[in-house]
Formats: structure tokens, C-alpha cells, sequence
């Protein structure tokens, strides 16, 4: 059996007070003094991390003003002027450019959450450069904005227009889905097996710009075109066609205008015959506005000899070649006759000596 200690080992202090040692008053004195003792080391140890986060402090609110500076001056965005975006983009593959104009807060709003781009994690995968022009005339030029800001991004000299609310999370997400152009290129040879437009349209919808790119509206609205194509992709393929490179094309559709857009739907094609030509009104027409219009037949795919008539037909219709061809065809009747005419006259010299009697011998 374990036995109990005796209670004064048990409570050494209650000992001490039975016996008078110690008292209450003395007990006190020394609680006091103590936590005198601890008071001040706290204070002396709390004092340099006092000062740390007060110095802190001041640094970040000091920061914190500067960005703002920065900000109301415009000077968190790098900026070019309209000249130089052209030469901008040709150094840059990606390259987000905000157009805005002076004393705009929506605009400073929009550069501050432009500015935050720069964390972003879509820099992992390709690097984008983010500048501003101080000019609006290109957007209002386009019919795409009349009220600033308005955000361009560039992919290979390709731009595509957002249209969304401007925050860095949204612009962030968009960019992501199109870094690469949705516009696809069509010539002569690809055409019919990417479209199937003659054969049934297996592959969907087509939206299809027929341009010369010599002239100046394939490059005017190309940022149209291009964010149609961001806006349908997965619903309609919009795609574009160099005429002046593609003779076959020009001439199976008997394009006779510098821009000519078609809607290729179910082996019917619908001309966009609408004189303006913006975003809001492509996208209407592909969606059901073409409805409105007469549907035709697609011409089918020419055969090689087709091809072959239709390059003669559209070189007899080039003066110069006319000219050439004319004379040449003129030389060759001229010897055919010169030929024919001295046969015959070697024939009939020939006859009259045949008819000619012989000398008896």
C-alpha cells in the first residue's frame, strides 16, 4: 500500500505561513517587485519592434502615395503615339494597347487594372507588352468606340478588340483566349477541302472576306474581323481570302468588287450586302440576320479543264496579250498561206511539164 506524504511536502508554502516565516505583506512585496522586474524587460524588448513596424508603416503609405501619383499621371503605362504602333507591333508578337484620352478617370481606372497585367500568369507562357495611346481616332474610325478606353491586342501584327468589362482578371482570362488569331486564311488550294462549300459543308458555317490585299479596307478593318472571329468561334468559322493571289477563287465566284463577304450555309451562299461594316453587324448576319438575304447555289469546284478555258478568257481580255496574240495569229495564217500558195504553184510547174510531149528518138 502507497502511502500519502505527509500535507506540509504537499504544500510547502501553507507550511511556511502556519509557521509564521513568511507572511502575506512580505509575499506581496515580492509579487510587486517582480513583476516590476518583468515590466520593464517587456518594454525594453517591445520598443526596437515598435519602431520597426512604425518605420514599416510609413514606407508602404509612402509607396502606396507614390503609385497614386504615378497613376494620375499616366506614368504607369508606357506611351506611343498612334505613328509608331505599327512599328510597335512589328517588334512585339503580343502587344495590348489601350487607347484613351487626356483627363479621363474611367481611363486611369482602366490603366491601373492594365498595370496589374504585369503579375499575371499568362507572362509564363508568352510575354506581352502593355503600352497606351492618347489618341481615339483609330476606334472611331471603325465604328467600334466612340468613349475611351478601348483595348487592342496585337498577335503577330493581328489585332482583336476586347469588349468586356476592364479588370485585370477579365482582360487576363481574354488574352489567354486569343493569343493566337481565330481568322483562318483560305487560297485556292486549301479552300474547297477546309470549306466543303460545294459539297455538302460538312464543317460548318463559313464566313468568308474575299479582299484584295493590295487595297485599303482589308487592312482598315481587319481588327473587325478578327473579333468576329474571337466572338463565333465554336459556332462559325470566319475566314479570309487574298483575291489578289487566288484567280480561281475570283473567278468562281465572279467577284467583281474590291471587298466581297459571303456567308457559305448548308451549300448556299448569302452576300453580305450591308453597307456598313462593323462588329455588331457581321455577327447579326452570321447569327440570322442572313435570313433577310436570297440564298444561291455554291458554284461547284471547276474542273482542270474549266480552269484551263477560264485562264485563256482572262488572258484574251489583257490588251497587251490580245495584241500579241493577234499578230501572232495573223504570222501563222500569213506562212500557212505562203505555204499553200507555193505548193500549188510548185504543182501546177509540175503539171505543165508533165503535159509537155516527149522528142521521138
Amino acid at each position: 500500500m502507497i502511502r500519502r506524504p505527509p500535507r506540509s511536502t504537499l504544500f510547502p508554502y501553507t507550511t511556511l505561513f502556519r509557521s509564521g516565516v513568511v507572511t502575506r505583506g512580505s509575499v506581496a512585496c515580492f509579487v510587486r517587485r517582480e513583476s516590476g522586474r518583468l515590466g520593464n524587460s517587456f518594454a525594453s524588448a517591445v520598443r526596437p519592434a515598435q519602431k520597426f513596424m512604425g518605420f514599416l508603416l510609413f514606407f508602404t503609405t509612402f509607396s502606396l502615395f507614390l503609385s497614386t501619383v504615378a497613376q494620375v499621371n499616366g506614368a504607369i503605362l508606357k506611351t506611343i503615339s498612334r505613328n509608331d504602333l505599327d512599328s510597335v507591333s512589328k517588334i512585339n508578337e503580343h502587344l495590348l494597347v489601350v487607347f484613351v484620352t487626356k483627363d479621363c478617370d474611367v481611363c486611369t481606372e482602366a490603366e491601373t487594372q492594365l498595370s496589374l497585367l504585369a503579375k499575371g500568369d499568362f507572362e509564363d507562357a508568352f510575354p506581352v507588352t502593355i503600352v497606351r495611346v492618347v489618341d481615339m481616332d483609330l476606334p472611331r474610325s471603325l465604328g467600334i468606340a466612340t468613349s475611351p478606353p478601348v483595348i487592342f491586342f496585337y498577335r503577330h501584327r493581328n489585332p482583336v478588340v476586347y469588349d468586356g468589362r476592364i479588370e485585370a482578371a477579365a482582360v487576363n482570362e481574354w488574352i489567354s483566349y486569343n493569343h493566337e488569331s481565330s481568322l483562318k486564311i483560305l487560297n485556292d488550294e486549301n479552300f474547297e477541302h477546309l470549306t466543303q462549300a460545294g459539297s455538302g459543308a460538312t464543317t460548318g458555317d463559313w464566313l468568308v472576306i474575299f479582299c484584295d490585299a493590295r487595297g485599303g479596307s482589308c487592312v482598315r478593318f481587319q481588327p473587325i474581323y478578327e473579333t468576329v472571329a474571337s466572338k463565333l468561334k465554336g459556332r462559325l468559322n470566319v475566314a479570309f481570302v487574298d483575291t489578289s493571289n487566288n484567280g480561281d477563287l475570283f473567278n468562281r465566284f465572279s467577284l467583281d468588287k474590291p471587298l466581297t463577304i459571303i456567308l457559305f450555309r448548308l451549300g448556299k451562299m448569302y452576300e453580305y450586302s450591308i453597307d456598313k461594316i462593323d462588329i455588331a453587324s457581321l455577327t447579326s448576319f452570321c447569327l440570322g440576320w442572313y435570313k433577310n438575304v436570297e440564298g444561291t447555289r455554291v458554284p461547284l469546284q471547276p474542273t482542270p479543264f474549266d480552269l484551263l478555258t477560264s485562264h485563256v478568257a482572262t488572258l484574251l481580255k489583257d490588251s497587251h496579250f490580245y495584241l500579241i496574240a493577234s499578230i501572232f495569229i495573223i504570222g501563222m495564217l500569213g506562212l500557212i498561206l505562203a505555204v499553200v500558195i507555193m505548193t500549188c504553184s510548185e504543182s501546177k510547174t509540175k503539171a505543165k511539164k508533165d503535159l509537155k510531149p516527149r522528142k521521138k528518138e
